[in-house]
C-alpha cells in the first residue's frame, strides 16, 4: 500500500482499517455463539439475585436512608415524620383487614375474587 499524499487519503485509509477491524471483531463475537452470552447473562443474573435477596443489604440501605433523612430534617422533625408515616401505615393495615373480613362474611362458598378457593382460604 502506498503512503497517503493528503489528509483526506490518510483519513480514508484509517477509516477502512477501522472498518476491517470492526468486521473481524464482529465475526469473532458471532462465532462464540448464543450459549456463551447466555452463560454470561446467567452468571450476572445469579449475582444480582444473591445481592437483592440479602436482608442485611436492605437493613443497611434503610439505616443509611434514615440517617440521611434525620440529618436533613433534624431530630424533632424526623420523629414527627416517622409518627405520621407509622399512623398512615397502621390505618392502611386496618383498612385491608376490614376489607378481608367483610369479603369473607359476604360470601359463603365461592366468589369471583377468590375462585376456585373457598373464601375462608382466601388471603
Amino acid at each position: 500500500m502506498t503512503e497517503p499524499k493528503t489528509l483526506a487519503e490518510a483519513h480514508a485509509l484509517v477509516t477502512a482499517q477501522r472498518r476491517a477491524a470492526g468486521r473481524k471483531g464482529g465475526q469473532a463475537t458471532a462465532a462464540r455463539g448464543a450459549e456463551h452470552f447466555a452463560a454470561i447473562g446467567r452468571k450476572g443474573g445469579e449475582a444480582v439475585k444473591a445481592h437483592v435477596t440479602d436482608p442485611e443489604h436492605f437493613r443497611k440501605m434503610g439505616a443509611k436512608g434514615a440517617a440521611a433523612l434525620r440529618a436533613r430534617l433534624g431530630e424533632e422533625a424526623y420523629n414527627a415524620r416517622m409518627r405520621e408515616v407509622s399512623a398512615k401505615g397502621g390505618e392502611a393495615q386496618r383498612a385491608a383487614t376490614r376489607a378481608r373480613r367483610k369479603h369473607s362474611r359476604s360470601t359463603q362458598v365461592r366468589c369471583e375474587i377468590c375462585a376456585p378457593l373457598r373464601c375462608s382460604e382466601a388471603p
